[in-house]
């Protein structure tokens, strides 16, 4: 990945940390509209000193990868929260999973600390019970085949509208059958029937997802760009 220098490590394979001691934890990674991550957290030191934060991402499933950093931290035994955007070389999709890492050095370039944590990339504005990502969008002729997931509220009913528009090819719209949520969380595939010539394997396409009640109501919408086959 964004490959952040990893601390010295001791003959039993533990960190070597060669000031004091420091903790950091990685609590969310949210997409930008711009394309890139924002890795958040909080950073605490033994005693009170200056640190630079850099925080770095890897897709498991994209070839999204990159690394921001913070310089001139105040570090003390409070815990401070933490925000480092990290541009990304690729695209990045809401609801695939990826790794982030943080390492904290001091003064004279030190590692204080380093942690990686797996985390799903999310929604800046993810809402905690009713949410939508659309995961893959792959081409099938005049049809695509999109990825979902979501979050739902168990024992509710729900639909599924899709909008897929390629910019030189197909372009079509199809709703799911009436769902019923039994778990919190759904993933399934959904075909999305286009008007024209075949789709292109490779193309850029946005796809666009509503959540709809069993009565109709708009839940949540998202949209992405992606590519065919991404």
């Amino acid at each position: 990945m964004a490959s952040l220098a990893v601390p010295a490590l001791a003959a039993d394979g533990s960190t070597v940390k060669t000031v004091e001691d420091a903790t950091v934890t990685i609590d969310s990674v949210h997409a930008t509209e711009n394309g890139s991550v924002v890795v958040g957290g909080s950073y605490s030191c033994e005693y009170r000193t200056t640190v630079d934060l850099e925080a770095g991402y890897l897709g498991h499933l994209d070839p999204a990868d990159g690394s921001g950093f913070a310089q001139g931290l105040y570090c003390g035994p409070k815990a401070r929260a933490f925000t480092v955007e990290v541009p990304l070389d690729d695209l990045v999709i809401p609801g695939r999973p990826g790794t982030a890492e943080v390492r904290l050095t001091g003064a004279q370039g030190e590692v204080l600390e380093y942690v990686t944590a797996d985390r799903s990339v999310d929604w800046a504005d993810a809402k905690p019970d009713w949410e939508s990502y659309i995961l893959k969008a792959d081409a099938a002729g005049a049809a695509a085949k999109i990825d979902v997931a979501l979050k739902c509220v168990v024992g509710a009913q729900y639909w599924v509208r899709l909008a897929v528009w390629e910019a030189d090819g197909p372009k079509g719209a199809t709703r799911s059958p009436l769902t019923p949520c039994e778990s919190g969380t759904a993933r399934t595939t959904i075909s999305v029937p286009g008007d024209g010539p075949a789709h292109t394997d490779g193309a850029d396409v946005t796809v666009t997802m509503r959540l709809e009640t069993g009565d109709g109501a708009v839940l949540n919408e998202r949209s992405i760009g992606t590519r065919f086959g991404y």
